[in-house]
Order: structure tokens, then sequence, then C-alpha cells
């Protein structure tokens, strides 16, 4: 099986100085399904003016958990960052934790570094402007949805990049929108009210490590709830 997603979710709107717990999810498709490693984790927010704010990862009952008080108005970025770490993958299509070497007397097709970034805004009295790009290594943008549609733009190092697969779960609807970016890396999706996970991949085969993984394979999650 494949090594789970992260994602976060908090409330959208909130007021200053309340405080607020992000949950840092673990599994697929909103299903928890575990907790992630604190050790492997990393949280910050990130202010309307771009200023990042480190936020202390704690273990919660079912997800891990971090706390906050947004002390003014405007669009916040709430991101985390999980280290996956390497794993093979077996001719018979499993994932095996490891490098190749863990792992000897079993075929493996290729082995790949797993590293995961979520993301989740926090509108503080005010529900715009929302934030642009947040520096992360592999990032999903988006735009305020408009005209029963949702617009985000997928960017790599910082550059958009196109025909990257993304897919858009609603809660409670099982089959996913899916679609792949332009070459401008942007996408749309058909939205209306609920709560909302869009996620991309992207590998970088340039980004191995010969003897340990042959490349890094990148997720990047963006959660909304708009009820």
């Amino acid at each position: 099986m494949a090594p789970h997603n992260i994602w976060i979710e908090c409330p959208y709107r909130a007021r200053p100085g309340e405080e607020l717990t992000a949950r840092i999810r673990f599994g697929h498709d909103f299903v928890v399904q575990g907790k992630a490693d604190p050790s492997r984790t990393k949280t910050w927010l990130i202010s309307p003016a771009g200023n990042r704010i480190p936020l202390a990862v704690e273990v919660g009952e079912a997800d891990l958990t971090a706390v906050f008080r947004p002390p003014e108005t405007g669009v916040y970025t709430l991101l985390a960052e999980y280290d996956g770490k390497v794993w093979s993958i077996g001719s018979d299509g499993r994932h095996l934790r490891g490098p190749r070497a863990d792992h000897p007397g079993v075929t493996i097709v290729k082995a790949v570094y797993y590293y995961q970034y979520a993301k989740a805004l926090v509108a503080v009295e005010r529900d715009g402007p929302w934030p642009g790009p947040s520096g992360a290594e592999f990032e999903i943008v988006p735009r305020p949805p408009a005209e029963e549609r949702l617009e985000v733009a997928v960017l790599y190092e910082g550059r958009p990049v196109g025909e990257v697969k993304v897919q858009a779960f609603r809660s409670g609807n099982p089959l996913p929108h899916s679609t792949s970016t332009d070459a401008e890396g942007v996408v749309s999706f058909p939205f209306r009210d609920g709560k909302w996970m869009i996620l991309a991949s992207y590998s970088d085969p340039r980004k191995g490590a010969p003897g340990w993984y042959d490349e890094r394979v990148l997720t990047a999650v963006f959660t909304f709830t708009t009820i």
C-alpha cells in the first residue's frame, strides 16, 4: 500500500485572538488511517503579511494538532510538511519501507523518496485577498471560487508546472474530479459548498540519490471548507 497523505482541517472563519486548533490528519480522501509521525512533521502559520510563524505539533488522540491565535484580520495560511522517507516498490506493487538494500531477495522496480505538503486557509474577519505562494518546494495556490468554479495553480520550485494530475475530492462524493494542469500550471473544477480536498503529485527523477532512491515524489494537498 502506498504511503498515506497528510492534510489539514481547521475552522475557515475566525476572530482576531481566537484560539484555533489545526488538525493534521493522515490517510486518504478524508478517511483517517492512523497518525503521522510527529518527529517528521513541521507546521507553520503564515500571516497575511507573509510572516512565517512555527507552530508546535502535539500528539492528539486521533491526529496531530497545532494550536494558534491569529492576532489580526486577514487571510492566513496554515502550512504543514511531512517527510515520508524512502519506500521501495516491488514488482507486485507493494510499497516496502526503506531502500532496495533493505529488501534482499525482493524484486524492486524503483525506490522513491516521498515528501508531502499540506495547506489550508483561515479567514480572520476578512475573506480576502487570498494569499499567493507560500514558498514550499511543491504547492497548490488556490484562487477564490467564482462562477461555481474553483481554480488552482500548481507550482514546483516557484514555477508553474504543466501536465500534473490534480484530483478534487468533495466529502461525501465517492467520485473525485480528475484532470491535469495546463501549460500555465492552472486547473479548475466545478465547485459548490462543502468540504474539499485538492491533491496534486509530481515526481522529479533529477533529485534521485544513486544507491538510495531513484526519484523524489512530492504531494501537495489543499483543503477548504465552506460549510
